[in-house]
C-alpha cells in the first residue's frame, strides 16, 4: 500500500509523530533509514516563530537539512487569531527545507488547551474553519490537520466533514477524545470505518505497537509515536509481513544498532544536550541494568561522559 499527500507520493505506511522533544532532526533522520515515509517536526509554537522571523536558528524545533525529506512542520496555536496565524503561515512557507504544514488541533495538554490551542480548538470550530480555509488559500505547502475524536464525545464524523469543506490536504486522527488518557483503548474499528468514507489522504494515529501492527492493516498510512522511541525498527516492520512474523526477534542487538546509528547521525546534527539525553534513555529500554543506566544518563554533564558510559555498559 502507499499514500499521496499533494504532490507527495510515499512508498510506505509508517509515519514519525510529532513527539515533543524527540521528534528533532537527527532522529527524524534515524527514522527515515529505518522506513518512515514522512516525519514530523515537535509542535512549533505560532508565538515563537514570528518573533523570530529574521532568524529561525534560534527554534532548535526547525533545524533541518537537505535529507529531511519529506517532512511536516506542525504548528501549534490559537488559529483563531488569524494575524498571528497567518503572519506564522507566511513565515514556514518561506522554509524549503519543510514540506508540509500540519495545524495542530489534538494536543490534550492543559498548558496547551489553556491557550485556546490543540485540542481545545474543536469546541469551537466554527471560528477555527475560516483562518484554516485562509491558510489553504495563501500556503504554497500541502497544509494537513491533526486531530482527535473529539473533546468530550466522540464526534468525528462531523469534525472531519468540517475539516475537509476547508481544502486541507490531508488528515490525522488521534483515536481517542481529548479528555481521555493513555489508559482508554483507542477506537481502532471506528477510524476504520472513517477511513473507508474519508475523500482526502488520511493517517491513523493510536495505540501503534510492534504486537498489534496487523489492527492497522485497514489503513494507508499509521503514525507512529510512543513505539518507536528507541525503536525505529518498528518503520521496517510496517511494510514487511514477514518480519512482522518474526517480531518477537526484535531483539537487544538490533536496539543497539539503531542506537549507534542514531549516534552517527547525532554527530553531524547536534541538538540541545538535555534532549539528547531524552533520547538516549529510549534506547535503553529492556537492557540489563536499564534503570541503573536511565539514573547514569540523567546525572551525565556532557555528550562525551554519556556515551562513553552507555558504550562501555552495552559493550559497544
Amino acid at each position: 500500500m502507499s499514500f499521496q499527500i499533494s504532490k507527495y507520493k510515499f512508498k510506505s505506511r509508517g509515519v514519525l509523530a510529532p513527539i515533543l522533544d524527540y521528534s528533532t532532526l537527527p532522529f527524524r533522520l534515524l527514522c527515515k533509514d529505518y522506513g518512515a515515509s514522512l516525519t514530523f517536526t515537535e509542535m512549533v509554537h505560532i508565538k515563537q516563530v514570528v518573533p523570530f522571523e529574521k532568524d529561525l536558528s534560534k527554534i532548535s524545533s526547525l533545524d533541518s537539512c537537505k535529507d529531511d525529506k519529506v517532512t511536516a512542520v506542525q504548528l501549534v496555536g490559537d488559529f483563531t487569531d488569524r494575524k498571528l496565524t497567518l503572519k506564522a503561515i507566511e513565515v514556514i512557507d518561506s522554509l524549503k527545507d519543510f514540506d508540509i504544514i500540519n495545524l495542530n488541533l489534538g494536543c490534550p495538554s492543559g498548558k496547551i488547551i489553556a491557550g485556546n490551542s490543540g485540542s481545545c480548538l474543536i469546541k469551537d470550530l466554527s471560528k477555527v474553519l475560516p483562518v484554516i480555509k485562509e491558510i489553504k488559500s495563501v500556503s504554497n505547502k500541502p497544509v494537513t490537520v491533526k486531530t482527535r475524536l473529539g473533546f468530550y464525545e466522540n464526534e468525528i464524523n462531523i469534525i472531519s466533514k468540517k475539516l475537509i469543506s476547508t481544502g486541507i490536504d490531508g488528515l490525522v486522527v488521534h483515536a481517542r477524545r481529548a479528555v481521555d488518557n493513555y489508559s482508554v483503548k483507542a477506537e481502532v474499528s471506528f477510524l476504520k470505518k472513517l477511513n473507508k468514507e474519508i475523500s482526502i489522504p488520511f493517517i491513523y494515529n493510536g495505540d501503534v505497537s510492534k504486537n498489534n501492527l496487523n489492527l492497522f492493516d485497514d489503513f494507508s498510512a499509521i503514525m507512529v509515536a510512543r513505539e518507536a522511541l528507541g525503536n525505529p525498527y518498528i518503520f521496517t516492520q510496517i511494510d514487511d509481513y514477514d518480519l512482522q512474523k518474526e517480531i518477537e526477534e526484535y531483539d537487544l542487538e538490533k536496539r543497539k544498532k539503531a542506537f549507534l546509528d542514531f549516534l552517527k547521525i547525532y554527530k553531524k546534527h547536534k541538538i540541545p544536550f538535555p534532549k539528547f539525553k531524552l533520547i538516549v534513555v529510549s534506547f535503553l529500554k529492556d537492557f540489563p541494568k536499564a534503570s541503573q543506566l536511565r539514573d547514569v544518563v540523567s546525572k551525565s554533564k556532557n555528550e562525551i561522559e554519556l556515551i562513553s558510559v552507555i558504550k562501555e555498559e552495552l559493550y559497544l
